[in-house]
């Protein structure tokens, strides 16, 4: 019995066999699974970042109305300890709950709290609370201010 040799094409080049085919996909497909599961993680991070954004705007946006209220606006009253809660919607269509609790520390001063969560099932991430405290003092003036 003869073995045959490969024959090279007329420019003198090989091709591959199946086995170095088959051992080079092997070795490939791994690679390949990591580079797809570390996408899939950067999406997942991405969405989470860009939802987080979105409640730290809503939650801004509230923040900047109880700042531009005058200290006795009926919107800075006293809340119970739970607060008052509502489902609002952000830019993109989104809902989020938003909680506020206002406590009065002195005739003077109310410490805001505001909690704003994503109403969100898409994952863990993207369902975090983003947490804004905030004091509101009363304008007051010293004995030495006169008003002309």
């Amino acid at each position: 019995m003869k073995l045959h040799k490969r024959e090279k094409d007329k420019h003198g080049e090989q091709g591959f066999t199946l086995l170095e085919t088959i051992i080079a996909v092997l070795v490939m497909i791994p690679m390949m699974l990591t580079i797809t599961t570390l996408a899939s993680i950067v999406i997942m991070y991405s969405r989470g970042a860009k939802t987080r954004a979105e409640v730290s705007a809503v939650a801004q946006a509230r923040m900047e109305g109880f700042r531009n209220s005058i200290f006795t606006d009926p919107t800075l009253v006293a809340t119970d300890a739970g607060g008052v809660s509502e489902i609002v919607n952000g830019q993109n269509g989104r809902r989020y709950q938003v909680i506020t609790t206002i406590t009065d520390t002195t005739p003077t001063m109310k410490i805001i709290t505001l909690q704003v969560i994503p109403q969100t099932t898409e994952n863990a991430l993207m369902a975090q609370p983003v947490l804004f405290v905030t004091m509101r003092a009363a304008t007051s003036f010293g004995d030495n201010f006169s008003q002309q």
